[in-house]
């Protein structure tokens, strides 16, 4: 099911009233000559045109915060026209105000799900040179979200439903309004503004990645009967990035102001891959560019230098024929881009599809121009792509850090728990039948779970998805060792050995399957042989029993058998082509067959149904 598109508020009032033309009504018209039927329908119309000015109205979030407590408080910037210390009015004079509001979570929030025209920004005064400088010097980064006014037409439906805003039903798939309606729900908005505030920027003083952690004492106090974050997003990833500019906002004579979108990702793992996928469409997109660019440089210096009034028609005729073909791939390459200089680029090829047979010099020399800004708008594309590269980059680079960070936690855990598991079995006094006091048996307990160099607070630094799901199973099978170990219970304390053990080793087949995936993305560069390895090793952490290999825990062998298995099946199938000289579009047919497969198991959801 292809995900449902967002539907802004222009776009239902340009059907509106493209509907309310289509019955013959202007509002300067004689209501009274239309028939029946088309006053009935005009009614209707005109009623859900007011619906939807109720509903795109920020008003009601004025009225939970306060109206005249958000007056006091902040400055939306279109009521802002003049101020009596700036020499700026207008656009330029909101322009200075919302520069002078850092990159923090603030502006950005309101970039990813507030309209311009609804920006706000605390009190300020003017000084000279149009410094603007914000009373009290606020932290933008602290300051509550709760005044900011947001267009439910800037949340996407699958941000909103994987955020738990709103539940949509299957009807209001067809139904943009009602699906608008319940996102405008003052609820719902306050959900976003608290989880939104619950997101904790994973580089510092950057904000295009964040992750979701559960609310602190001071997000709780500023929505107390708003649901925050639960388990299930917890961990998670909100990833911003400016959104391209639209081919109508392409081609105005004026910059908008920047604008984000969100995206929302269950796992680290995921928005790591994007960013792959990301560097590999910027490196197309460069060299498919690259390539046009330069055959319009040829074409426009050839055209240049050999179209003579004594040039043979033959020539002409086919200089003209290579011009209509290049302009043709061009056009093609560009139609569907946003990008403005890509749309600009593409105005100007349609343009120059326009050459007929006629062989007017006028008419080229004309065609040659606009070549000569069709390459200058390419240029200009290029040097929009290496900052957004190096964005890229820089986000690939701080996602892989904090998943290896996570990653090197889990296993030191795990590697402690298989090292010093023989401590259950080196003759304790606690299992011995020994009669012990209450406070021996915690002193000898505490002794063997520090002997163990496993303790809890070894997992604090475990915040992001999927790995947040095995360190909560960790810490619940670690209590259950330390209740073991106060019963004096060694069969359920190798019983909860066992089980972290397990537990550890299906965290590291997660990761062993999104090092395949990463592989995978870049399939025509990578050999079959290296994922066959990669694999192989993985299949040597569960080839045996590594931790009291005759100790059989219900409930853990047969999952932990059927996960060697699939390893090995994997591992076979991967050997069977790793030494047959395979070209690049099998290969690439055989990734896609064993990512395919491998997305078939949800590990979290295993290591969870694990008792």
């Amino acid at each position: 099911m292809s995900p449902l598109k967002t539907i802004t508020f222009e776009e239902l009032r340009e059907r509106n009233e493209n509907a309310l033309t289509r019955v013959n009504y202007t509002p300067e018209g004689d209501f009274s000559i239309l028939t029946a039927y088309q006053r009935r329908r005009v009614q209707q119309l005109l009623t859900d045109r007011a619906h939807l000015e109720d509903l795109a109205s920020t008003q009601s979030q004025r009225e939970a915060y306060g109206v005249e407590q958000w007056h006091n408080q902040f400055v939306r910037l279109r009521d802002t026209e003049t101020h009596p210390d700036s020499t700026l009015e207008g656009d330029e004079l909101r322009q200075r105000i919302w520069d002078a509001v850092p990159n923090s979570r603030f502006r950005r929030f309101q970039e990813a799900f507030c309209h311009p025209h609804q920006f706000i920004a605390p009190p300020f005064k003017i000084h000279e040179g149009n410094r603007v400088e914000f009373t009290g010097n606020p932290d933008f980064n602290v300051l509550s979200l709760a005044p900011c006014l947001v267009s439910t037409d800037r949340i996407p439906e699958k941000l909103a439903e994987d955020l738990g805003l709103v539940e949509l039903e299957e009807s209001d798939r067809s139904h943009p309004y009602e699906r608008l309606k319940k996102k405008a729900e003052l609820q719902a908005i306050a959900r976003l503004k608290k989880i939104w505030e619950s997101a904790v920027p994973l580089q510092r003083r950057h904000h295009r990645i964040l992750a979701i952690q559960q609310s602190t004492t001071t997000v709780n106090a500023r929505y107390p009967s708003v649901a925050g974050p639960g388990e299930e997003l917890a961990g998670t990833i909100l990833y911003t990035r400016e959104e391209e500019n639209g081919r109508e906002q392409a081609r105005a004579a004026t910059e908008p102001p920047r604008q984000l979108s969100v995206q929302h990702f269950r796992s680290v793992y995921s928005a790591h891959r994007k960013t792959f996928h990301e560097a590999k469409a910027y490196n197309r997109e460069i060299d498919q560019l690259g390539k046009l660019q330069e055959e319009l440089q040829l074409l426009n210096t050839q055209i240049d230098r050999e179209w003579k009034k004594e040039t043979p028609e033959e020539d002409k005729d086919r200089m003209l024929a290579e011009a209509r073909t290049l302009v043709a791939r061009g056009h093609k390459l560009l139609a569907d881009c946003e990008n403005k200089y890509k749309v600009r680029a593409d105005d100007l090829l349609a343009g120059l599809t326009e050459l007929g047979p006629e062989k007017h010099k006028q008419r080229i020399s004309a065609s040659l121009s606009k070549m000569v800004a069709v390459i200058n708008r390419l240029q200009s594309r290029f040097e929009e792509m290496y900052p957004k590269g190096g964005y890229n980059e820089q986000d690939q680079m701080v996602l892989g850090t904090h998943i290896t960070r996570n990653e090197r936690c889990m296993r030191q855990f795990r590697g402690h728990v298989q090292q010093n598991a023989p401590v259950l079995d080196n003759g304790l006094a606690l299992f011995g039948g020994k009669p012990l006091t209450e406070p021996q048996v915690e002193t000898q307990t505490t002794g063997v779970l520090r002997r163990m160099h496993i303790h809890p607070d070894d997992l604090n630094g475990v915040q992001l998805r999927p790995f947040t799901v095995y360190a909560h199973r960790l810490r619940e099978k670690r209590s259950a060792l330390g209740s073991a170990l106060r019963a004096r219970n060694q069969h359920g304390a190798k019983d909860a050995v066992v089980q972290m053990h397990v537990i550890g080793k299906f965290q590291e087949v997660r990761t062993c399957f999104e090092q395949i995936k990463q592989y995978v993305i870049d399939g025509e560069h990578i050999p079959i042989a290296r994922i066959r390895d990669f694999v192989h090793h993985m299949n040597g952490l569960f080839s045996t029993f590594q931790v009291f290999p005759d100790h059989i825990v219900a409930g853990y062998e047969g999952p932990f058998t059927h996960m060697r298995d699939e390893l090995e099946r994997i591992e076979q199938g991967l050997a069977y082509y790793a030494d047959r000289d395979v070209d690049v579009g099998t290969r690439a047919e055989i990734y896609k067959s064993l990512k395919q497969y491998i997305e078939q198991f949800d590990i979290e959801e295993m290591a969870t149904a694990l008792s």
